[in-house]
């Protein structure tokens, strides 16, 4: 496995720059542009109980990306699972506190593809946020997390799938659906990105409900490449 970049875009100005995401895939293919996440394999490492391991490995290696470059910004996915404090994280905590200006760099991205644990989310979020970094939540809409649990949590991002745009096409009632559920984020969170923009159709549209940021291969596919090292 290997770390692809993706960039977070404004969805009114596509050079304004939220964020770039590590996003996890086979290197054997990623460097020739296959844009396919190893989800069997990560989803067998979540029932093994071994995707923790993964994860933390994982966030330090986006930690040196940030010590590495002092201006960027760069978020992490790690599985539900894997959001519980307790003595494996203690090493990163420590590196963190050391470095307050890299944790304020720094996302975490809590992914639903397994039942999230509130109340265990909620300690490990509130350590994160002491430390200065943020919270998202990914898949927001189509995950394993109840409403309420996502308003118990209160993630700082709350990433819309891209399933919601994609349907779009198909009817009108489709894109109030989309609408709403972009509605909803919006209460539960200050800031919204919507995931799988595509097209500039689908950008105009979710830039008129009113999500401020995007994310998808219209505005910029993964890249083994780090891409804030040319962005002129």
């Amino acid at each position: 496995l290997c770390l692809a970049w993706q960039a977070v875009r404004s969805a009114s100005d596509s050079s304004e720059i939220l964020y770039y995401e590590g996003l996890l895939r086979k290197a054997d293919v990623a460097s020739v542009g296959d844009d396919v996440a190893p989800l069997g394999a990560l989803r067998a490492l979540e029932r093994l109980g071994l995707i923790r391991l993964l994860d933390q490995h994982v966030v330090s290696r986006i930690i040196d990306q940030l010590e590495a470059d002092p201006t960027v910004v760069l978020a992490v996915n790690i599985s539900a699972l894997s959001a519980i404090f307790d003595q494996w994280w203690v090493a990163i905590e420590n590196r963190l506190l050391g470095r307050r200006d890299v944790a304020r760099r720094l996302v975490f991205e809590i992914t639903e593809t397994a039942r999230i644990s509130v109340s265990q989310a909620t300690i490990f979020s509130d350590r994160m946020r002491r430390l200065g970094c943020l919270i998202a939540l990914d898949d927001f809409g189509v995950g394993c997390a109840s409403i309420g649990r996502l308003v118990a949590l209160s993630p700082d991002i709350a990433k819309v799938d891209g399933s919601f745009v994609r349907r779009t096409a198909q009817s009108e009632r489709d894109r109030r659906i989309l609408a709403n559920i972009i509605g909803l984020a919006r209460e539960i969170s200050p800031v919204v990105v919507v995931e799988g923009i595509e097209t500039d159709a689908q950008r105009k549209l979710v830039a008129g409900i009113g999500a401020g940021w995007i994310q998808g291969h219209f505005v910029g596919r993964p890249t083994v490449v780090r891409p804030w090292l040319f962005q002129n």
